[in-house]
């Protein structure tokens, strides 16, 4: 754990807590406390309740844990033991469930106004701080971005006819654990279900000629996401005209993605996009994606959304047109300007000039 990102987190929870009037927090859920603490913070993947609370006052915070977590938690994620005097470690005993609320109940006795996690209210400012990379956290998006993509592409590299998508979501999983990355969306369509399905989970299907694969990774709570196409064989003309339309979708809404513009834009743009490239209607198909942090959205692109763009924020779009689909994950950098995280340069792509700038957007890997 970074100590002095730790301190500067915790900083801006306080500063938040202050303008709101809130005396103590209580964080129960993966993303705020991953978010806090770099730790991974879960037992269950499917699970948004972490494994452990923290509770943050303005002078001190604390993680409470059943004695089944502590010692794993002390040791792996947040370190230190006795010389972390940033997080004070309490745990109670795995077999008294009311443990853990009496132990809140203690560390936050005296204080007028307690706020938790699962408070609208309090999400929508933790959502702020979530969504906002601090300098310090930048590598480690970098490194998380390039790590997925790579684990991704190694499975399309390695395709063969006849796998099934069940077998090709369990290479997905066992290349991101060989990162140490959490597969956390594991999408995968052969065939006739890549133009049926936008949410493809994996089936006993067997692939003929053409594939898609999603991913969306997640290490110590950051999480991004991308898609690549494989085909096997020469695709069809249509297919390779709607894949550039698509990666050209895609291309504009990065080239857009700049301060100050709120998603509600975002999406009035997505609209002229479908409809300058003659697909009006597949914007009504499926979501375009957005925001994203610690969730795979945080907050998707829709009609008047007010929420604005800022540096240091990380975004995930996803423009899809029947059949075919572009994504990757990209971060705004502290002037703003856009770095593609889950870009590693060994794949094919679709060059798209916008503005001067040449935007690669991956293409369709011919096997």
């Amino acid at each position: 754990m970074n100590i002095d990102l730790l301190s500067k987190k915790l900083a801006a929870v306080r500063h938040a807590m202050n303008r709101c009037g809130w005396d103590a927090l209580v964080l129960t859920q993966q993303k705020n406390i991953s978010w806090l603490t770099e730790a991974r913070s879960h037992i269950n993947l499917a699970a948004e309740l972490a494994c452990c609370t923290v509770i943050v006052t303005p002078q001190q915070c604390f993680l409470l844990s059943s004695n089944i977590e502590a010692e794993r938690m002390t040791a792996e994620e947040i370190g230190g033991g006795s010389d972390n005097t940033s997080i004070i470690v309490h745990q109670w005993p795995w077999h008294e469930p009311d443990g853990r609320l009496r132990a809140i109940g203690r560390l936050t006795a005296g204080y007028a106004l307690v706020m938790d996690d699962c408070q609208p209210s309090v999400e929508l400012e933790l959502s702020r701080l979530r969504t906002h990379v601090e300098q310090e956290e930048q590598e480690a998006w970098k490194r998380l971005g390039r790590l997925a993509a790579g684990a991704l592409e190694s499975v399309a590299l390695e395709l063969k006819q006849g796998q099934s998508e069940l077998e090709i979501g369990g290479a997905m999983t066992r290349q991101c654990l060989e990162r140490e990355l959490e597969a956390i969306v594991v999408l995968v369509a052969a065939d006739d279900r890549v133009r049926q399905f936008r949410h493809p989970l994996p089936t006993p299907r067997k692939l003929a000629s053409y594939a898609m694969l999603v991913l969306g990774a997640r290490s110590k709570g950051r999480i991004v996401s991308c898609t690549r196409l494989v085909h096997f064989g020469p695709p069809s003309p249509d297919l390779i005209r709607k894949h550039i339309s698509v990666a050209e979708i895609d291309a504009r809404i990065m080239s857009a993605t700049r301060p100050g513009r709120t998603l509600g834009d975002m999406y009035a743009l997505l609209e002229i996009c479908y409809l300058d490239a003659g697909f009006p209607a597949e914007i009504g198909l499926h979501h375009q994606g957005g925001l994203t942090g610690y969730m795979t959205r945080e907050q998707l692109a829709l009609p008047n959304v007010e929420r604005r763009i800022a540096p240091n924020q990380v975004y995930a779009w996803n423009p899809s047109i029947t059949g075919v689909k572009s994504e990757d994950t990209m971060l705004l950098d502290g002037t703003g300007s856009p770095l593609i995280l889950t870009h590693t340069g060994n794949y094919p792509s679709v060059e798209i000039l916008l503005e001067g700038r040449r935007w690669s957007r991956p293409g369709i890997l011919i096997r």
